[in-house]
């Protein structure tokens, strides 16, 4: 996946997740892995899945405006 889609399909799930209401958590929850997943795609940082160690600053990560 190139860096404009990468870009475009993270604008798309934060919009995604902005419109889901309190009973869609467990979609929340994909799609802030898939989100995730895709920032770390776009930051070259490698993804292991869920046992990502190290504490809640090492997974901050910065996401310019669209």
């Amino acid at each position: 996946m190139d860096t404009e889609a990468i870009a475009s399909e993270i604008v798309y799930l934060k919009n995604r997740i902005a419109e889901l209401d309190e009973e869609s958590v467990e979609e929340k929850q994909q799609l802030h892995e898939r989100l995730r997943g895709l920032q770390d795609q776009l930051s070259g940082a490698p993804s292991t899945g869920k046992d990502r160690g190290g504490s809640q600053a090492d997974k901050v990560q910065y996401v310019p405006p669209s």
